[in-house]
């Protein structure tokens, strides 16, 4: 009887502290969101160590960041042209802040080891529409692939069952 009859008598100060309490709960879980995501890296841009281009023009390009596996990463190149080769580039508003010129991610998401990275560019940033946009290419990648994989499948499965029927 007496703890209830303390309640009554303390039940701002209850109050304040399950709100306090709530509000510590949150916080600490958008801390850990937002440092989970700038640890993973993904979407971030680093410089990337080999050097590419034609003789005259050797350039390290920023690459962005879009496959995080254990010892390498898969990465999509920052260009300035709209093709490359008969493939067409994603157009994405340019990551960095003030310059005015078009830019492109180039499609094919190619894989490179982790030391050939460094470390994540600070003034390269994507917008969300561009995020969106990559994420959208992704996953029709990651689709067409599967179908890819189930024809092999099936056509694999087809002369296994042809060769079978050789034999007998």
């Amino acid at each position: 009887m007496q703890f209830l009859q303390w309640c009554e008598i303390h039940k701002i100060e209850l109050i304040i502290t399950a709100v306090a309490v709530a509000l510590l709960v949150i916080i600490i879980g958008v801390i850990v969101v937002v440092w989970r995501r700038k640890d993973k890296g993904l979407f971030k841009f680093r410089r990337y160590k080999k050097y590419e281009g034609s003789a005259e023009k050797k350039a390290k390009h920023p690459k962005l960041i879009v496959e995080d596996l254990e010892t390498e990463y898969g990465y999509m190149g920052l260009t300035e042209s709209k093709k490359h080769g008969r493939n067409s580039n994603i157009p994405i508003t340019n990551p960095v802040a003030g310059d005015d010129r078009q830019s492109y991610l180039r499609k094919p998401v190619e894989h490179d080891l982790k030391e050939n990275f460094e470390e994540i560019l600070d003034g390269y940033n994507l917008s969300k529409a561009d995020i969106k946009a990559v994420k959208k290419y992704l996953r029709h990648r990651l689709k067409v692939k599967r179908q890819e994989v189930r024809e092999q499948k099936r056509k694999a499965k087809k002369w296994r069952n042809r060769n079978k029927r050789k034999k007998k």
